[in-house]
């Protein structure tokens, strides 16, 4: 499942959320996964700033500046819930 959400004002413009479905391979489908978005960004023209998290592959971070991608494993991303949290702060900003 992919979503995006409006971003906190200090961090990236965009916020893109994926994760990783079979449960048996699923650390090597988000390591999978962010080294394809890591690839198509280059492909595109665009400048990867960094990554992290590629080890453990439960939740790597791909850094390519005005947009940051999680992918993450089911479980972790159901745990941060970040669409929800980026959501809250797009509200807050909204409101002031």
């Amino acid at each position: 499942m992919r979503q995006r959400a409006p971003a906190p004002e200090a961090a990236a413009e965009e916020l893109v959320g994926r994760d990783g479905r079979r449960r048996a391979h699923v650390g090597r489908q988000v390591k999978a996964l962010a080294n394809n978005v890591r690839e198509k960004i280059k492909e595109a023209g665009g400048t990867i700033l960094g990554m992290e998290g590629e080890n453990a592959a439960e939740w790597v971070l791909v850094d390519a500046g005005d947009v940051i991608v999680h992918v993450m494993h089911p479980a972790v991303r159901e745990h941060y819930n970040l669409e929800e949290l980026w959501g809250a702060a797009a509200r807050a900003r909204a409101a002031a």
